[in-house]
């Protein structure tokens, strides 16, 4: 085990044990009790479930704020100004989005 998984797990225990005074479902209690005897490795397995998922919301939660940076960008113009610098339609062919000189007239 690494020391961050250590850390995850003592985590997890610190706040389960502040959780511990709040009231609990009498019936839920038993339940979860007698599961716990028939399948004792059941503790290991969730224990990990919710590592994972606070790991994957977390991860959920920074994806979010980056795409809200980005509409707010967007919103503000930040976008337009970006597009404006990468050249406009015929960049890839005339290699810039300034006004080209007006072709020849033929002769």
């Amino acid at each position: 085990m690494s020391p961050e998984e250590t850390q995850l797990l003592k985590g997890l225990f610190d706040r389960t044990r502040t959780a511990s005074s709040t009231a609990r479902d009498p019936e839920a209690e038993a339940l979860i009790d007698q599961s716990v005897r028939d399948q004792p490795h059941a503790p290991y397995y969730l224990a990990q479930a919710v590592i994972v998922q606070e790991k994957g919301l977390e991860a959920a939660a920074a994806h979010i704020k980056q795409l809200e940076e980005r509409i707010h960008q967007l919103e503000t113009g930040a976008g337009d100004q970006q597009r404006g610098t990468q050249g406009g339609f015929l960049s890839s062919i005339f290699g810039t989005n300034q006004p080209q000189a007006p072709a020849p007239a033929p002769t």
